[in-house]
């Protein structure tokens, strides 16, 4: 599934490749036909990502957004392009290279007040210098949903997705199931580092590694597949750091998985019996 990093990844790459020239546009598989005829022959400005979302600015209030849902993804190469294969939601080219969109579970024609409206609905992205790590934080501690939930709503944090919750969970000691009203501002900042780190270095590399070299089986030369990460998709293997196997559990509608020991369940502190008032002795 896309994550944030690779949405902004597509955005960088191909506004590298399209910006400033005029984009061939069609809908190979006739789902986005209107869109396309919209803006076939038209000038591309550049793209923006937000959170999982990426919009293309045509100018003149002409945006076209794109939302990859949990398996929407890009192939491209150089032309001449090759025979339409599968089902293909969008193909853009130039007489240098082509995109071809499959599996995206939104096309559509956007103007400035539809990109306005998404934008106030995502949260704070990590890949954002400028992003405001309290707001979301102000946001997670006033609810009693799980934090594991939490991270999964864009309305929150922008760009997370199933690998960096359980990730940034794991690296920061954090149970799945305890609740948002149970975060400390300290471990907020701390679990906002990891992120900013680890999805920066996807954005880059295009691939998501949130392991130190340390805790890997091969710590030198390139990182394995086996190696990228400390519990997603780790169930039953040993927990890098002490040895526990790994766990799964349903948040949501997805899997989440956690070391039980590192990640202790959260237990709430007793409240407090009220001080028995003593009464002065005659």
């Amino acid at each position: 599934m896309p994550e944030g990093p690779q949405v902004a990844r597509y955005a960088r790459l191909q506004t590298e490749k399209l910006a400033d020239h005029e984009i061939n546009v069609d809908a190979p598989s006739g789902r986005s036909e209107d869109v396309a005829s919209f803006f076939d022959g038209a000038t591309l400005r550049g793209i923006e990502a937000i959170g999982k979302h990426l919009i293309y600015d045509f100018g003149d209030e002409r945006l076209m957004h794109v939302h990859l849902g949990r398996f929407g993804t890009f192939h491209s190469g150089e032309m001449p392009a090759p025979e339409i294969r599968g089902i293909v939601r969008l193909r853009m080219w130039t007489d240098r290279v082509w995109f071809e969109l499959r599996g995206a579970i939104a096309v559509d024609i956007f103007d400035n007040d539809r990109r306005t409206a998404l934008g106030g609905r995502i949260g704070p992205n990590p890949l954002d210098p400028e992003a405001d790590i309290d707001l979301a934080y102000r946001k997670i501690v006033k609810r009693r949903s799980s934090i594991g939930m939490l991270l999964m709503d864009q309305s929150i944090v922008g760009g997370i997705g199933n690998i960096y919750r359980s990730e940034v969970l794991f690296l920061n000691g954090v149970h799945p199931l305890a609740p948002g009203t149970s975060l400390v501002r300290k471990t907020w900042k701390a679990m906002w580092a990891d992120l900013v780190r680890v999805m920066a270095d996807g954005a880059k590399i295009g691939r998501i590694v949130t392991t130190h070299a340390v805790d890997r089986a091969k710590p030198k030369g390139a990182v394995r597949r086996d190696d990228r990460f400390y519990a997603y998709h780790r169930t039953g293997l040993p927990c890098r750091r002490c040895g526990t196997a790994i766990e799964e559990m349903l948040v949501g509608t997805r899997r989440v998985f956690f070391c039980p020991k590192d990640q202790p369940p959260y237990v709430a502190p007793r409240a407090r019996a009220p001080k028995k008032s003593v009464k002065p002795k005659k």
